[in-house]
């Protein structure tokens, strides 16, 4: 072999290409990012209030969600983002939009002292290199404030 074809190789075992056709790795955890997203909500989070059976979040805008109307009829790049918004049980918030990873956060319980949420984390290494994808999950409680 010469030499531009050793280092085509290196690069190659070195970047994480992989065969055309090969799913990602993934690798699944449970509550491993908890204490990190917990920490993360209550830094963004300015404000969270009760409103009979829903709960109402003001945040900095690093997380929030989408009006309803925008979820199925939008394209991700054109959907209105909220940093004031009120979910129920099953309603859904999220991390700012990232081209490699983002949380989703979903309404379990809207209880008179806590919201009980349930996230789901993904994160995708391809782009650094290792050709795999992280998934953590987990529930969280947050309190009104």
């Amino acid at each position: 072999m010469n030499i531009p074809g050793i280092l085509f190789l290196v690069i190659v075992c070195n970047t994480g290409i992989t065969d055309a056709g090969e799913s990602p790795r993934i690798i699944q955890s449970i509550e491993k990012e908890k204490v990190i997203l917990a920490g993360m909500l209550d830094a963004n989070i300015r404000s969270l209030t009760r409103e009979e059976q829903a709960a109402h979040f003001v945040t900095s805008g690093r997380i929030g969600t989408y009006p309803e109307e925008d979820i199925s009829s939008q394209p991700d790049d054109r959907k209105t983002w909220l940093s004031d918004f009120t979910l129920s049980a099953g309603g859904k918030f999220y991390t700012q939009p990232d081209h490699h990873g983002g949380t989703e956060f979903k309404i379990i319980s809207v209880d008179p002292d806590k919201v009980t949420i349930e996230y789901k984390s993904t994160f995708d290494h391809r782009s650094f290199g290792p050709d795999m994808i992280t998934e953590d999950s987990g529930i969280i409680e947050l309190f009104y404030r």
